[in-house]
């Protein structure tokens, strides 16, 4: 539909992108194609994008954004241009396009190649600077903001707030009523309202984990809560206002918490982003101070032995899953909570407001995430990130006879732009190379050892559409993608490949038009 229609906006997700990382695009993008189009995309996005971050550091150029919304570009004064792999509602935000509080519609251009990025700081947000290329790109229609598409899901904490406590004021039902009110209620609410697995929510999936979810919840009743709850039935208001309160602090664990710096209980997580270590010390000194009460309960009551032979065998059990080989431990927030919920099954206030957190702590985990395992390959806890698992290839140093992009010339010397790289090592098990310029994949699973960068310019004409906001100067025309081209730096990242996928990429080389070549950063 034309920007002037009515269109039925497309729900995106907060990672909603038009590119995807490294090698999946395929060669030269064209699994990732169109790259432009002559019509506006209309888009309604979720509130709340901006706390949405990269788990593992990104390659854009040499930089290797980490910890914050992907978002390059956007800064130029014309149209606000981002590259195409820029999340598209934090990248919304970040142009004022919409309202994070709220959420909204907006409409895009996919406005094809386009060079020089121009980063900024804007509405909370920084977007990352690229000054190459970069085949997709995308810029938001000014004036499209609409207040037609608000995000109502706030609406649902107050109506389920409400409902809660109508259940548990005026109705008072039995204790294991109110736990499978209280459960059905939290999971459901996470599943439609604070944290929805999609957009728009489905609900295909959380009814997969609904039912275990419901025994896992009886489970708690005979280990915790009816010993808990029962105690209190002469003060049924106090029980009801501190079970609900920090019930449903636990179950907006994950709104509650946003701005906590610790996205996993993971070593590398921990080591990399910034605050996350403090933040794990604190909640550390916390959990403590509350581990030291709980245990003088356990001991004045004489199940301090059991409680203590229980924790023993399970911390050797823990050791025997870290002990199996190829895979990782994950502590996911559910299994701390329902590790922690059968000491909290005690008559007194604090057990009572710790059962409560940790019940809805549990729910707030297995409704977004399902049941994962406490240990995972190593491949999905690492995700996106760095393996360190393998070799990676060499560049040689200064790149061989590279003389710069002078060769898009007729007077250049044959050969003047390639790059080259150490042959595959006869010694190992590799059987090519995957070679990105310009974090896009232009050279895939094969033994050459160079790569020639004037062959970059005939990749980017003809891309342009009626809409496009083309870095050409003058359109399309084959020389004035040679003059672009040929006045930019080029980012390199190499990889073996193995049956065609591959192993962890190089940090970025650096290609000037000037012949300088810049060997890559170690890591």
């Amino acid at each position: 539909a034309s920007s002037g229609s009515e269109v039925t906006p497309s729900f995106y997700g907060c990672t909603t992108t038009y590119w995807a990382q490294n090698e999946r695009c395929g060669v030269d993008g064209e699994s990732c194609r169109p790259f432009s189009q002559n019509t506006s995309v209309a888009f309604r996005c979720p509130s709340g994008c901006s706390g949405t971050v990269l788990g593992a550091a990104r390659a854009v150029g040499t930089e290797l954004p980490n910890f914050t919304p992907l978002i390059v570009g956007g800064g130029d004064q014309e149209r606000g241009v981002y590259r195409g792999d820029s999340w598209v509602c934090p990248a919304a935000v970040h142009a004022g396009i919409i309202d994070d509080r709220t959420g909204g519609c907006g409409q895009l251009w996919l406005s094809g190649s386009y060079a020089g990025f121009v980063g900024k700081d804007a509405n909370g947000l920084k977007s990352e600077d690229f000054n190459s290329t970069f085949p997709v790109s995308y810029f938001f229609q000014q004036g499209s903001r609409t207040s037609k598409c608000t995000d109502r899901r706030n609406d649902v904490y107050i109506l389920d707030s409400v409902f809660s406590s109508l259940v548990g004021f005026v109705l008072q039902p039995r204790p294991i009523v109110w736990l499978w009110t209280l459960i059905s209620m939290g999971f459901w609410h996470i599943n439609y309202a604070s944290e929805p697995r999609d957009y728009p929510p489905a609900p295909g999936d959380p009814m997969g984990d609904f039912l275990p979810t419901l025994f896992v919840g009886y489970a708690l009743w005979r280990l915790v809560f009816r010993f808990v709850w029962p105690a209190f039935a002469r003060l049924p208001i106090e029980r009801t206002i501190w079970t609900l309160g920090f019930f449903w602090l636990g179950v907006l664990l994950n709104v509650v918490f946003a701005d906590l710096p610790l996205q996993r209980l993971v070593a590398s997580d921990i080591a990399q982003q910034p605050g996350a270590l403090t933040a794990l010390i604190i909640i550390i000194v916390v959990v403590i101070i509350i581990a030291v009460n709980q245990v003088r309960v356990i001991r004045k009551t004489g199940y301090l032995p059991k409680y203590l032979t229980l924790a023993a065998v399970g911390g050797v059990l823990i050791g025997l899953l870290v002990a199996v080989p190829e895979t990782g431990l994950r502590l996911h927030h559910y299994i701390i909570a329902l590790v922690l919920l059968p000491f909290t099954a005690f008559e007194t206030r604090l057990s009572l407001i710790y059962s409560a957190f940790l019940l809805g702590m549990f729910l707030n985990g297995v409704g977004r995430w399902g049941f994962d395992g406490i240990i995972q390959d190593e491949s999905v806890i690492q995700g996106d990130s760095v393996s360190n698992s393998g070799g990676i290839p060499t560049f040689l140093n200064a790149s061989a006879n590279f003389t710069g992009l002078l060769s898009l010339n007729a007077s250049s010397p044959a050969n003047a732009s390639r790059v080259y790289w150490q042959p595959l090592p006869t010694n190992e098990s590799y059987d090519g190379f995957d070679l990105m310029v310009d974090d896009v994949l232009r050279l895939s699973a094969t033994g050459q050892n160079y790569f020639d960068l004037a062959e970059i310019a005939g990749f980017f004409v003809g891309d342009a559409s009626a809409s496009n906001a083309t870095f050409f100067p003058g359109g399309s025309a084959a020389a004035n993608v040679n003059a672009t081209v040929a006045a930019l730096p080029h980012y390199l990242r190499l990889a073996y490949t193995t049956d065609g996928s591959p192993g962890d990429f190089t940090r970025a080389a650096v290609a000037y038009p000037n012949g300088t070549f810049v060997m890559p950063e170690e890591g």
